[in-house]
């Protein structure tokens, strides 16, 4: 079998729940994180095994480093990519 892409996904509202269900029962695909606006003040995760975290916590330098990924996926706002950028 081959290896299974790592994705990363930033946006966790209506669509990108959405898409975190698909990703996450895709056997092409290992969803490693997903990244929202602010932290839920408690470990949180996706699928009880995908870690959803807060940007306020930890900024995407930190993240990238700490679980890469091969391909992101962006649902966040038009504003936020600013933020993010």
């Amino acid at each position: 079998m081959q290896n299974k892409i790592r994705v990363g996904l930033v946006g966790y509202g209506k669509a990108g729940s959405a898409v975190a269900n698909i990703l996450s029962t895709d056997p092409r695909f290992e969803l490693c994180w997903i990244a929202c606006r602010t932290s839920t003040g408690k470990p949180a995760r996706h699928s009880d095994r995908t870690p959803v975290i807060g940007l306020d916590q930890q900024n995407f330098p930190e993240l990238f480093e700490r679980l890469p990924v091969d391909a992101l996926v962006d649902f966040s706002s038009t504003a936020s990519i600013h933020a993010y950028g």
